[in-house]
C-alpha cells in the first residue's frame, strides 16, 4: 500500500482519489450536460494533477444546456 493510499485532492471540480490497486489515480468529474465521468491517468500524482487541470479548464469552457435555449424559451 503506498504511503497516499486514500488521497483525496479536487481540482476545480475534477476530483483526483488513489492511487488505486493498479497504482493509477483515478479522476472524476461531471460534465456540463450532467454526466458523471471518470478515468485513470498514470501512476504519478504529477500526471493525475495535470490531467484534471486540462479537463477543469476544458469543462470550465464549455456551455451549459440553457446555450443553445432560444430567449423566448427562458423568458
Amino acid at each position: 500500500m503506498s504511503a497516499t493510499a486514500g488521497f483525496r485532492e479536487v481540482i476545480g471540480g475534477v476530483t483526483i482519489t488513489g492511487p488505486k490497486a493498479s497504482g493509477y489515480y483515478k479522476l472524476k468529474w461531471i460534465e456540463p450536460d450532467g454526466k458523471r465521468r471518470e478515468t485513470d491517468r498514470g501512476p504519478s500524482l504529477e500526471k493525475a494533477r495535470s490531467a484534471a487541470i486540462d479537463i477543469a479548464t476544458r469543462i470550465s469552457r464549455a456551455a451549459g444546456p440553457e446555450a443553445v435555449t432560444t430567449l423566448g424559451a427562458i423568458k
